[in-house]
């Protein structure tokens, strides 16, 4: 099935931005807590109601207990009384003989109460017991109890019908929540439109590095966001895409500046061989001749297999896939072998090895020999008549082993030392290239290096020769390149 870019695109809250996400974050959590803090204060208001109410039914029935006790049936007035001084709240009283007669009541008693069955009586002794919440068919909402109250007459008891209008509370405490969610939804809108303006606000920095990134090209890449006056997180972000593109600034220049030597490079053997050919082909030749000039053709040839053989290599070794078969290898013999190669052209120069130290190296031993064989072909050709060749090995307390190749040749500047290992880089472009010379040596030598997680570097200087380092790591360990 194929994807177009429409199919591919996220959906939903995906797709949303990150001031989005955080304005909506935002809001969410800031209604979680308004939610709780109307909850609380909802509790809050609605326990005070509910404990006023019933301190005030206590101190009412205690105040009706004493006035029965006190005046009896003639509690009456005491009743009309005491229903006047409260009108604020009303609540109302009945008194009932132990007959069940009414004896007394509140003259403004409404007549649902007559009617509405009260909890069972508490004992004269009990202090308030548990009200009840009752609904009158009218909506209003009472809170009533029964009690018992001594008279005066010892061990006589009548019956106590209070009842507390508590309609006021319950528009009260539903004006108190409306006002709650209205103040709460009014603060969640100005919440969200804060929100959202300090969310995008706080990410134009982002912006600013988005409109930049949009801006690079392989012809652009001098631009940077310069991390001054960025808040402190986003001056990580700015000193990080200014270093990648530096980074990518150095890689394109360098990918430049190869595909040029390599058109260079492949140019010269190409156009000796059109030109031997063409010459060739401008009369009759001798078969001696055609012979000389097929062998001119050949070197040329194997010049650019060569090149192209490096730069395969070059090229699996920089495959993120390409692995090595680490095996331990006798340092000292993995030198004397490729040695071997250049033995009968060293003793033709007059150029002398010697050996120093010895170790075990962990390294694939195919790749190992060909560092070697091409580190020790730089060595050998750069070599005066005399000179000498050492060849060391060392082995450190991780396991790792370091090998050192040092010649006694000319030496390199200092200013070509730091692109010694560019890709058809010349010391000195104006001698010309061998067959076996490619200018691809010392970067093969650092991609095997690159291969066992090991590094290189090279020390050296004019007329005092050169010495090439290698840091292979233990079979457990990443090596550490000394500065």
């Amino acid at each position: 099935m194929v994807h177009t870019p429409e199919s591919s695109q996220p959906t939903g809250a995906a797709s949303w931005s990150i001031a989005t996400r955080i304005t909506v974050y935002a809001v969410a959590a800031a209604c979680i807590m308004l939610m709780a803090v109307i909850a609380i204060s909802h509790w809050q208001f609605a326990h005070g109601l509910s404990r006023d109410r019933l301190l005030y039914l206590a101190d009412e029935l205690a105040e009706m207990r004493a006035a029965v006790k006190e005046l009896g049936s003639e509690a009456q007035e005491a009743i009309h009384a005491e229903s006047a001084a409260h009108g604020f709240l009303p609540y109302f009283v009945r008194l009932l003989d132990e007959h069940g007669q009414l004896l007394a009541t509140s003259p403004d008693m409404p007549d649902v109460l007559h009617d509405m069955a009260f909890p069972e009586p508490i004992a004269a002794t009990e202090f308030l017991g548990s009200p009840v919440v009752a609904q009158a068919p009218d909506g209003r909402s009472f809170l009533i109890l029964s009690a018992e109250a001594e008279t005066p007459e010892a061990g006589k008891l009548w019956l106590l019908n209070i009842a507390l209008d508590t309609t006021h509370d319950d528009v009260l405490l539903g004006n108190y929540r409306r006002i709650l969610i209205v103040v709460s939804l009014m603060a969640l809108v100005v919440f969200a439109v804060v929100a959202a303006w300090i969310a995008r606000h706080s990410l134009q920095p982002l912006l600013t590095i988005t409109r930049m990134a949009q801006r690079i090209t392989a012809q652009r890449l001098d631009d940077r966001v310069a991390a001054s006056g960025w808040p402190r997180d986003l001056a990580v972000l700015a000193l990080a895409f200014d270093a990648m593109l530096d980074r990518l600034k150095d890689s394109v220049e360098r990918l430049q500046q190869f595909s040029a030597d390599l058109a260079h490079e492949l140019r010269t053997p190409i156009q000796n061989l059109m030109l031997e050919t063409d010459v060739t082909l401008t009369r009759a030749r001798t078969p001696s001749e055609y012979q000389e000039a097929l062998t001119h053709n050949l070197e040329e040839l194997r010049r650019l297999a060569f090149m192209v053989d490096d730069l395969l290599f070059l090229a699996r070794a920089e495959s993120p896939r390409q692995g090595v078969d680490r095996q331990p290898v006798d340092a000292r013999q993995a030198l004397q072998k490729a040695w071997d190669f250049f033995d009968a052209a060293a003793e033709e120069r007059g150029v002398s090895v010697a050996y120093q130290g010895s170790g075990t190296v962990q390294a694939e031993p195919q790749l190992l020999h060909r560092a070697l064989t091409n580190l020790l072909s730089n060595a050998l050709r750069y070599s005066p008549t005399g000179g000498t060749v050492t060849l060391a090995a060392e082995t450190d307390n991780s396991g790792g082993c370091t090998i050192r190749v040092r010649d006694t040749g000319c030496g390199i500047a200092p200013e070509h030392l730091p692109r010694l290992f560019d890709r058809f880089y010349q010391v000195d472009p104006d001698r010309p290239r061998s067959v076996e010379g490619t200018g691809l040596g010392l970067p093969i030598v650092e991609s095997i290096m690159g291969l066992h997680g090991g590094g290189m570097d090279v020390h050296s200087a004019p007329a005092k020769g050169s010495t090439f380092t290698l840091y292979f790591p233990g079979q457990d360990t990443t090596a550490q390149v000394p500065a």
